[in-house]
């Protein structure tokens, strides 16, 4: 991982999840309190969240756990490669990086099982997330001996997002019906993608770095770098929930329910009685002209 194209990956993949969870996160919310109908004591448009969530293409299909898997497969297959020089495994940084995608891994597993309603303990999917930041933070802070100041600084700061988003993963398991600790969760690993990212061009730019390593106001630099990345990904988190409010605001009712309905993840809405559900799309087609 210690190259440019080696943050550079994991980085856009982080990137991309933080928003999809935004993305989704967001929409569910607005649609939820678009649809506000009573149904015996519970509301059907109260939000809750889950781990996962449904591709809207195809979602009888954990698309999700499926590229989890097979992203950190391909990751752990690139460390392991490398990780050679002479026939000798020579680098025992990959071993670390590998085992940190092992607990993605896992986790992707976990997401599976809870889409194939496997017989796996209740919220084993925030469970397993939480753990891989967990692992991931740990040999962060446990892989930076003889690094340059500001290589330690950088990657300090990655430890501690993914302390963070574990942290969140386990909050939003105790506190489902709480969108600010779902939008939490997305923010921290959007915060972790970009932060990559920049690692990439900070110490490994193919053009050329320049900054110095070892240079005390270089890291103060760096610093000022990292808050503005933390102001970037919530200004990108409010620019989704815009789109995303005027997207549901411009649906017609029967559309809003019947994505609510359709494109939820499978544990969300689980107490839907199919004959209420038949009431209210039938009764928000003859609300709509």
């Amino acid at each position: 991982m210690g190259s440019f194209i080696g943050h550079l990956v994991p980085g856009t993949a982080f990137s991309v999840f933080g928003l999809w969870f935004a993305s989704c996160i967001l929409q569910r919310f607005f649609l939820c309190a678009r649809v506000d109908v009573m149904n015996g004591s519970k509301y059907v448009g109260k939000y809750r969240s889950t781990c996962s969530f449904a591709c809207p293409c195809n979602p009888a299909i954990p698309l999700e756990g499926i590229i989890k898997i097979i992203a950190s497969i391909i990751a752990i297959s690139g460390e392991f490669v490398t990780a050679f020089e002479g026939g000798k495994f020579e680098h025992i940084g990959n071993a670390q990086h590998m085992m940190m995608y092992l607990f993605f891994i896992i986790h992707g597993a976990a997401d599976l099982a809870v889409h194939y309603k496997a017989a796996v303990p209740p919220e084993v999917d925030y469970l397993t997330a939480a753990c891989a930041f967990f692992m991931e933070s740990l040999l962060f802070f446990t892989h930076l001996h003889g690094r340059s100041l500001m290589d330690i600084q950088v990657h300090t700061y990655i430890a501690f997002v993914a302390l963070l988003c574990g942290f969140a993963m386990l909050l939003e398991a105790s506190f489902k019906s709480s969108v600010v600790l779902a939008l939490s969760r997305a923010f921290f690993i959007l915060l972790q993608g970009t932060w990559f990212l920049q690692i990439s061009f900070l110490l490994f730019s193919p053009l050329g770095s320049y900054f110095d390593r070892n240079n005390h106001e270089h890291m103060m630099l760096v610093t000022c770098i990292f808050t503005g990345h933390v102001a970037l990904d919530l200004l990108l988190i409010v620019i989704l929930g815009v789109i995303s409010h005027r997207r549901v605001r411009n649906m017609s009712s029967t559309a809003a329910y019947h994505t609510l309905h359709s494109y939820a993840h499978p544990a969300t809405f689980s107490k839907f009685d199919p004959i209420q559900v038949k009431h209210i799309i039938a009764g928000s087609d003859e609300e709509d002209p």
